[in-house]
């Protein structure tokens, strides 16, 4: 794997739509992620990709949507009903996907994923994800989940993670001991009962806010949620 994030991108152009081309069923198949998209309604999906050697977007059909070079940022239009859309990355990279519209206009599902050792930063919010799996995404440096529809998450093979925000779901626990590096934590508005950090772990930053529960420190390496009294 990659290891310690990179510093910065490579410069490159922007991401542009495209119709030219049509990738074959081998490199769809062989897509780094691959996922559903579902909308009420048409509405706008921010696609923010930023990858040292380019990548591409496919729809079900393996028509090229979108590329680029090593920076991208395009919303682009998702009509009613349910796509399939796939990605391919090349290089140390960074992707965000979210609603452009209000949260709850679109939902993922379907998430699959191959090795992806090289993506440092993921970004999915707002898209009523219910499950996910991180163990082919080992060099996650960041990773935001928040405003999603997830029971449970298991980030233990991200042993680089520093940063995790997973507010707005419907967690009840959080092992870290795993990830012995996390610095910062937003867990906000979930239903956590517990969280379990590393002995070595050493944040700098918890959020956490449940207005039905008090916390209770445990020398940092269980936090114990206890329903109010009052």
């Amino acid at each position: 794997g990659y290891g310690a994030p990179v510093a910065e991108f490579a410069a490159g152009a922007n991401g542009t739509a495209t119709a030219a081309y049509t990738v074959s069923k081998a490199d769809l198949d062989a897509a780094h992620m691959s996922f559903a998209l579902t909308a009420d309604k048409p509405c706008e999906v921010l696609l923010d990709v930023r990858s040292s050697n380019g990548y591409e977007v496919y729809d079900g059909q393996g028509r090229v949507m979108l590329d680029g070079g090593a920076n991208g940022a395009t919303p682009y239009s998702l009509p009613a009903g349910t796509t399939r859309h796939a990605m391919a990355i090349d290089g140390p990279s960074r992707v965000t996907i979210r609603a452009a519209d209000a949260y709850g206009s679109v939902s993922m599902s379907g998430l699959s994923t191959q090795p992806m050792p090289g993506l440092l930063y993921l970004e999915i919010d707002g898209m009523q994800l219910d499950r996910i799996d991180l163990s082919t995404m080992p060099g996650l440096y960041e990773l935001s989940l928040g405003a999603n529809a997830l029971t449970s998450l298991d980030v233990s093979p991200c042993l680089w993670l520093r940063t995790l925000s997973c507010n707005m779901n419907q967690l009840t626990e959080l092992d870290l001991t795993e990830n012995t590096g996390l610095k910062y934590l937003y867990c906000e508005y979930n239903r956590i009962r517990r969280l379990a950090f590393a002995p070595e772990a050493k944040l700098f930053e918890l959020l956490l806010i449940d207005r039905s529960r008090s916390i209770a420190y445990h020398a940092l390496r269980v936090l114990v949620l206890r329903e109010r009294d009052d």
